[in-house]
């Protein structure tokens, strides 16, 4: 990544609402963190040699999921981006959430990839997944509906 590059991004990330971003791919790897009302904080690590490829379990965790009511009494966890819905971590594997499940805070609920990284959703508080609304390998928008929740 070029310097312009990094400046531009840390432009973006200060005028946006989210509090922490992390990158990474096999050359480069950035982390900004900010609190509200204060200048952002850059960590940027030289490339390193990278034995095997990324793999979502390793993936960047993104903040930013919002809850909105919805007419059901529930919640929706929406999308914090532009991407790729994956709900598992291989074509092979169980989804990370479905129907009916209980998600604990922390825990994954799907992966979106964009920009060839993959960045893993995460339970914000203990839920219970009312509903999927989203295909696996299906494109999602950024603020777009991903689950119908409640509260745990």
């Amino acid at each position: 990544m070029e310097n312009k590059e990094i400046k531009d991004l840390i432009k973006v990330f200060d005028d946006s609402s989210l509090s922490e971003i992390k990158i990474k791919d096999e050359s480069f790897s950035i982390h900004l963190s900010k609190q509200i009302n204060s200048a952002p904080i850059a960590t940027i690590s030289a490339p390193a040699p990278v034995a095997t490829p990324m793999v979502a379990s390793s993936a960047p965790t993104l903040p930013a999921q919002s809850d909105t009511p919805v007419a059901s009494n529930g919640l929706q966890v929406k999308s914090p981006m532009v991407g790729i819905y994956y709900s598992s971590a291989n074509p092979n594997a169980k989804p990370f959430a479905s129907a009916g499940d209980i998600i604990k805070k922390g825990k994954p609920l799907a992966i979106i990839e964009a920009m060839k990284i993959m960045n893993e959703i995460d339970a914000e508080y203990d839920m219970k997944i009312l509903k999927v609304l989203v295909e696996n390998g299906g494109a999602v928008e950024f603020d777009m509906a991903l689950f119908e929740v409640e509260k745990a």
